[in-house]
């Protein structure tokens, strides 16, 4: 009986060690679940954060490409941004494009600042009257907000007198610097500005800013028609100035600029796909005297000595507006000659013409256009002569080879032509001021391979390219002189170039 008893108190202490054991077990095995579920919420909320910041980045740079292709590609004036979607009308946040009205006489930077817009709108805004066409949204699924430069957007009415001048000029007008003329003055207005977090600049050329705003933060209530402090903790300076800095409890803006520099350069590049699929009219002195081995035609020409130039004996003067002369080129001379038709009726002994040669056989040769139908001709060697009645030279002025050049413009073309050649902005916008069409001798000889005289261009990635007989050159400043027969893509002071071989 001992002994069974015994027994049973074994079997008691053994069996209570037993369910201690277990119930440890599962409490470790509870707390493992509990572990395990906290680390794999925090791993999914980490990997939500870094999906909507990718969504976010991705909607930016989606938004940065689209807004740049719609303004370069503006039907009728390239470079001009849309005015932003704002609260300020009864719609609220409704998608358009706000364009203030014709009658608008003040105009504030709060006009320029609001969210992208996705849809065109009607007058006073520019024809047409398209959208971005886009509805791109942050990670938390807000629209993206958009502030521009009141240098690219007309400042009341859109007639042409209220449309900002884009060119390469706004690149680097500092006082009146012409041809730029700007919206209000003779110089761009300060342009938008993105700071660091302690304030140092990362660009002050900003021509337009894209901003995620975020979840609402703080005080943050975002109406349909709520002001901008409710999305934005980027905007200082009367929405001037923009932050870029990392997220915190109070500050989870986003946002992506675009600059001056990135948009000219993307009109530059239009510019030069436009020149190579235009042309010269046919009633014109290039058409027919430049391109073509043989002319005799009666225009009325101006033009006018840049860069430096050397003056002979009696000279003639260095600018002169629509004189009429009688231009031909003989194939034996291989040379434009173009003399004073006045010449062939003198009588008096004491009577002077004019003479203007342009050689053609091994000199480079400028083309462009300055207005509707008025040609250019940008000649780095030629002269200009006043003769007597035997045609004996008295004075004579002629470019030197250190930068100088003639320009000569055929302004009889807008008295016998009405045909649209090219485009009004290119005129509009004075982007014949800074490019240049070089014809190589060799392309006027009509020669089907290069013997002399042709371009060389080296190109950004390495590879040269020989025997080109043709550049049309985009400049960042205007006319100066052209370092050829070799020329650099990467040569900072061209824009855009193409080359035809």
């Amino acid at each position: 009986m001992l002994m069974m008893v015994v027994h049973r108190s074994h079997f008691y202490r053994h069996s209570c060690r037993a369910q201690r054991g277990a119930a440890l077990l599962l409490a470790m095995f509870i707390i493992g679940l509990a572990v395990t579920a906290l680390v794999m919420r925090s791993y999914d909320a980490a990997e939500m954060k870094a999906r909507q910041e990718e969504k976010t980045m991705k909607a930016l740079a989606e938004a940065k490409a689209a807004l740049i292709a719609w303004s370069v590609a503006h039907p009728q004036w390239p470079g001009v941004m849309p005015f932003p979607d704002r609260s300020d009308d009864p719609e609220g946040y409704d998608g358009k494009s706000d364009c203030p009205p014709a009658s608008a006489t003040n105009f504030s930077d709060g006009l320029l600042i609001g969210q992208l817009p996705i849809y065109g709108q009607t007058t006073p805004c520019i024809s047409p009257h398209i959208g971005i066409g886009g509805n791109w949204r942050d990670g938390a699924g807000n629209r993206i907000w958009y502030a521009v430069s009141r240098n690219l957007v007309r400042t009341r009415t859109a007639a042409a007198s209220n449309l900002p001048i884009i060119n390469p000029g706004i690149l680097t007008a500092a006082g009146a610097s012409s041809p730029y003329n700007g919206t209000d003055a003779t110089k761009p207005h300060a342009w938008l500005k993105v700071v660091d977090a302690n304030g140092n600049i990362l660009s002050d050329r900003v021509a337009a800013v894209l901003i995620a705003p975020g979840a609402p933060i703080g005080n943050q209530n975002r109406t349909i028609n709520a002001g901008v402090s409710h999305f934005l903790e980027s905007s200082l300076n009367n929405n001037q100035t923009f932050v870029r800095k990392n997220q915190s409890t109070d500050f989870n803006d986003k946002l992506i600029y675009i600059t001056i520099d990135e948009l000219v350069e993307a009109l530059a590049h239009r510019v030069v796909r436009e020149i190579k699929n235009a042309s010269f009219p046919e009633n014109g002195l290039i058409r027919q005297c430049i391109l073509h081995d043989t002319c005799q035609i009666d225009t009325a020409l101006s033009w006018k000595m840049r860069g430096i130039y050397v003056s002979e004996g009696q000279p003639p003067a260095s600018d002169q507006i629509d004189k009429q002369l009688h231009c031909r080129r003989e194939p034996v001379s291989d040379a434009l000659e173009c003399s004073d038709k006045s010449q062939i009726e003198l009588s008096e002994e004491d009577s002077k013409a004019l003479s203007l040669t342009i050689p053609l056989d091994s000199s480079y040769l400028g083309l462009t256009m300055t207005m509707r139908n008025i040609e250019k001709l940008r000649a780095m060697h030629a002269v200009i002569e006043v003769k007597d009645k035997s045609n004996q030279v008295l004075g004579r002025i002629k470019p030197t080879n250190s930068g100088g050049m003639l320009e000569v413009s055929n302004a009889n073309l807008m008295q016998v032509s009405k045909e649209a050649y090219w485009d009004d902005w290119f005129f509009q916008n004075e982007w014949g001021s800074y490019t240049d069409i070089v014809i190589s001798p060799a392309m006027r000889r009509l020669e089907s391979d290069c013997d002399s005289g042709c371009f060389t261009v080296h190109r950004s990635n390495g590879v040269i390219e020989h025997n080109v007989k043709m550049l049309i050159l985009v400049r960042r400043e205007g006319v100066g002189d052209i370092a050829l027969p070799i020329v650099y893509e990467s040569d900072p002071k061209f824009l855009a170039m193409y080359w035809l071989q």
